[in-house]
């Protein structure tokens, strides 16, 4: 009876237990191939924020509306390197508002976007969105433009 777990079907069994050992052995090997996240993370990171960074508006080059933005400046987080983050200051992010798409804006709430350096990550924005009201004096400081991206 235990004779006939073993003998009966044997070349079907044995084929079967090679095929299992074979895959087996596949899919190990193809795990210890991949990269390991936390191994190659490389540089100890370095989170820093950065306060009052001026908010500048991106708008057509005919569009000659003025804005005021409310608050005209926002505090980002970044992380880098320790490298890259020593040699950062403030005027290497670009923080603006997109106008490029929008007509009738004036009062609405607007997502600012920010551009950060190669090697550094933004981790947050503070505050994500900022107010634009028309303005009565197109020249004054809180309507720069942004440059074309």
């Amino acid at each position: 009876m235990l004779r006939d777990l073993i003998v009966k079907d044997f070349w079907v069994k044995l084929v079967s237990v090679l095929a299992a050992v074979f895959i087996w052995g596949t899919v190990k090997l193809a795990i210890s191939r991949q990269p390991d996240p936390v191994k190659n993370a490389g540089a100890p990171l370095d989170a820093r924020a950065f306060r009052k960074v001026p908010v500048l508006i991106l708008r057509d080059p005919g569009d000659s509306r003025a804005f005021l933005l409310t608050p005209d400046t926002v505090d980002i987080t970044v992380s880098a390197p320790f490298e890259v983050m020593r040699s950062l200051g403030a005027r290497d992010f670009e923080a603006f508002i997109n106008l490029t798409d929008s007509r009738d804006v004036a009062g609405r709430l607007k997502p600012v976007i920010v551009r950060v350096p190669d090697g550094a990550a933004l981790l947050n924005v503070e505050p994500r969105e900022v107010t634009l009201a028309a303005a009565t004096n197109p020249s004054g400081p809180k309507s720069k433009s942004a440059p074309n991206p």
